[in-house]
């Protein structure tokens, strides 16, 4: 099922996401996103199990070093890691995934949502958190002249 404008608004809103993908190669996606977070008022907890920094921003080994209370967590994984790292986020407690585009497999959304954990998939965190860089603003407006952006 697509995801509403309301529930991306919702997630965004929280502020606080751990996050599964993060790379220390710049110009990488993971690394991108990363920084673009962080430099813009979003607190990243990134999870990384060989990485004890990324852009200066301190790693951890899995979600619950990061502390609680965190209740979205953003992926920007191959979909074979993200089936490693699913029971990990369903014990940690969290409420709200993200799943970057080819992300998520078929098993892993369907195990987030059978614990009643919220999950957007298929959409890119970059065309929805401020501010939008050029590239994700014309992919935006492609997404909403052909019915693709969420309603």
């Amino acid at each position: 099922m697509k995801a509403t404008r309301k529930q991306i608004e919702d997630f965004i809103s929280e502020k606080r996401f751990l996050f599964y993908g993060a790379s220390s190669v710049k110009g990488k996606f993971g690394n991108l996103v990363l920084k673009h977070l962080n430099d813009n008022g979003y607190k990243v907890y990134p999870v990384h199990p060989d990485l004890s920094q990324v852009n200066g921003i301190d790693c951890y080994k899995k979600s619950s070093d990061a502390g609680e209370g965190i209740n979205c967590a953003i992926l920007i994984l191959g979909t074979e890691n993200t089936e490693k790292v699913t029971e990990e986020l369903i014990s940690y407690g969290i409420k709200k995934i993200w799943m970057q585009q080819r992300s998520g497999s078929e098993k892993s959304i369907n195990d987030f949502k059978d614990k009643g954990i919220e999950v957007i998939t298929d959409e890119c965190i970059l065309m929805f958190t401020d501010p939008i860089t050029i590239v994700h603003r014309i992919h935006k407006w492609v997404n909403k002249v052909t019915g693709k952006l969420p309603a």
